[in-house]
């Protein structure tokens, strides 16, 4: 007898900037038992509403692939969006669904908020030493601003920091380490023992703070540090090994995922709640994969939801203080 499996999976999550929606990529597919295979990764866009429900699938000409990573830059209005599908770079029009190649073969590392510029590179994927290449795109057709070479690129997003310097993780002996570059390609800082990866950075230009992952193949791997850049001070913030983490507006709370080793040595991921004030921290969910996401003004937090092996969904939850 012919059975059926739904197939559904989320690999990323961005708020629109009012709160309204959220954008992501979504797979979406149906296999039968007489199917030898299992689907290749292949993503669309989806608009989610900000009670977690799928608003739209877009349909484009081509895929969100693993790359650098999954990451969507959204317009402050929600009127576009600036990614990586297949192997170039678009700008998606919400409203209309119309998708505009902004040049190809590029690989997409970061784009500023106000999607000015992107930094990313057409080097292949096995070259050691890449060019890297910060383009214009307020205008049409784009401007190349600077191209420099670095080697030993980490395959993650970078972060965006204000006054046009952007962060991006390099491999090094150690482990690795973010290197702070301007758009005239100056390497202006390097924070050792530290990666921005996908939902595991943030950066607050008003208190000039970055938060990251520590990683130097250390007892600390993946704990969460913060760095000023205006003193020059680096202390912990999350103490725990997390996946996935996100910092409310007042850098009073964390939320973030992580694996609890259990008596029996198995392990549960917990979604939990830490005031960063009094250290109280509380779990509210078990059901959570590594994406976590606060809204803009921090009373909901959106994370991806496990139904089961095959099948993961969007929930939105309160957030409430610890």
């Amino acid at each position: 007898m012919n059975t059926t499996t739904d197939i559904q999976d989320i690999v990323e999550l961005q708020w629109q900037a009012d709160g309204s929606a959220l954008y992501g990529f979504i797979q979406k597919t149906t296999i039968t038992s007489y199917d030898t295979y299992y689907p290749q990764a292949l993503y669309n866009i989806v608009k989610f509403n900000a009670d977690g429900s799928v608003q739209k699938i877009f349909s484009t000409d081509q895929k969100a692939i693993n790359d650098f990573s999954y990451s969507q830059y959204i317009a402050t209005d929600g009127s576009k969006i600036v990614t990586q599908l297949g192997i170039d770079l678009y700008e998606f029009n919400t409203n209309s669904g119309v998708q505009t190649k902004i040049t190809s073969q590029f690989h997409l590392i970061v784009a500023s908020p106000d999607l000015h510029f992107v930094v990313g590179s057409y080097s292949p994927a096995t070259r050691p030493i890449k060019t890297l290449t910060i383009l214009d795109i307020s205008q049409s057709p784009f401007r190349v601003v600077k191209e420099f070479d670095v080697a030993s690129i980490f395959p993650a997003p970078g972060v965006w920091l204000g006054d046009n310097n952007f962060g991006m993780t390099i491999t090094d002996s150690l482990g690795y380490h973010i290197a702070i570059f301007d758009t005239t390609g100056s390497n202006t800082l390097t924070i050792g023992g530290a990666k921005a990866t996908f939902h595991n950075t943030k950066y607050f230009p008003t208190t000039k703070t970055l938060y990251f992952q520590n990683f130097a193949n250390r007892v600390n791997d993946n704990t969460v540090d913060k760095y000023n850049f205006t003193t020059k001070q680096r202390a912990s913030a999350i103490g725990v090994s997390v996946e996935s983490f996100d910092i409310t507006k007042d850098e009073g709370m964390a939320a973030y995922t992580y694996y609890r080793l259990n008596t029996d040595s198995s392990y549960t991921r917990q979604l939990i709640f830490k005031n960063l004030e009094s250290l109280q921290e509380k779990v509210v969910a078990t059901d959570n994969l590594s994406i976590v996401s606060l809204s803009p003004n921090n009373d909901k937090l959106a994370y991806v939801q496990k139904r089961d092996v095959n099948f993961n969904q969007l929930s939105i939850i309160p957030v409430i203080r610890p």
